[in-house]
């Protein structure tokens, strides 16, 4: 049975959360899932954070547009609450080795969106300033006695915790 693919297609770099890591530098609050932040300079304030991330990984992805066009239709366009969605299909995950053996996929929520780039590799939207977070992930397209065929992860700019 033919699983589809994604029509229009881009590569998006995403950089995991490496909890281990994170926790052993002291960075992650296992009670509340998520990195904290530390005050280097001394001012009250939480500012850097002790994130420790493994390796980027490039996947397929398909932008989902829906989110952009409610940004765009704002008085200003300039809307605090950064979010961008995109679409990934399983088999290409599957064949990359981003999926558990029980089926949940590897990219979760507090991973970090790095850029989206063309099929040629040129970047198209750099995160580098802003970075935005994995703040959910959905399969999408399971029914009765199939797998899902695509996923759905949708990146905000504040950092979740892990689920």
């Amino acid at each position: 049975m033919a699983r589809g693919r994604l029509l229009f297609w881009l590569w998006a770099d995403i950089a995991r959360l490496d909890t281990d890591a994170t926790e052993t530098a002291g960075g992650y609050d296992d009670d509340f899932r998520e990195t904290t932040l530390s005050d280097t300079d001394d001012d009250g304030l939480g500012d850097q954070s002790g994130r420790v991330e493994m390796a980027t990984i490039s996947v397929k992805a398909q932008l989902e547009t829906d989110r952009q066009e409610l940004q765009k239709m704002t008085g200003t366009g300039d809307v605090t609450e950064t979010e961008l969605g995109i679409v990934v299909h399983m088999k290409d995950i599957e064949e990359l080795g981003y999926v558990e053996a029980n089926g949940d996929l590897k990219i979760r929520k507090a991973d970090r969106l790095v850029r989206i780039r063309n099929k040629m590799g040129a970047t198209r939207m750099d995160f580098s300033r802003v970075p935005i977070y994995a703040t959910h992930v959905q399969r999408l397209n399971a029914w009765l006695g199939h797998d899902s065929n695509l996923a759905l992860i949708t990146f905000g700019n504040r950092p979740r915790g892990r689920a």
